[in-house]
């Protein structure tokens, strides 16, 4: 009896391997996400602590240069917020792609899933005949040999 072997094996098993690399692929854009989530909420922080301390400085009396300094770091922060925005953008950009190409694949995986179960499907058919014929050969071959 042949053994079955699905026709497109090493389609399956190079698409199964895409899917498993999407799906690092998409871990790894959703990591680097929430750094960039985590450092726009350090931003935040450090930006609302100093908003305090300047306006009890402001408060109490401050000179003219404390003031500019207090301007530049909120303007860099600011920049420094923009530009994490803006990656946390781009990221979201390369996860749509991702995600796009990984179901995809994963639909590929699936169809290729259905004509493997066909093609078993026709295989048990041919077996199942195989051995019939077999049993009859078998059968009739008894018969002869009990006429004789």
């Amino acid at each position: 009896m042949k053994k079955f072997v699905f026709t497109n094996q090493s389609l399956l098993r190079i698409k199964n391997d895409e899917h498993e690399r999407l799906k690092r692929e998409l871990e790894n854009v959703d990591k680097r996400i929430r750094l960039i989530d985590t450092e726009i909420v350090s931003i935040d922080g450090r930006v609302a602590a100093e908003q305090q301390k300047q306006e009890r400085d402001c408060e109490t009396g401050t000179d003219a240069q404390q003031l500019i300094r207090y301007e530049d770091f909120f303007r860099y922060m600011r920049e420094k917020r923009e530009a994490a925005q803006k990656a946390r953008a781009e990221l979201e950009k390369e996860r749509a792609v991702i995600q796009k190409e990984l179901f995809a694949v994963h639909n590929q995986i699936k169809v290729l899933e259905e004509m493997r179960d066909a093609q078993y499907q026709e295989y048990l058919k041919e077996v199942a005949l195989d051995e019939s014929k077999e049993l009859e050969t078998m059968m009739s071959f008894n018969l002869y040999e009990g006429a004789s």
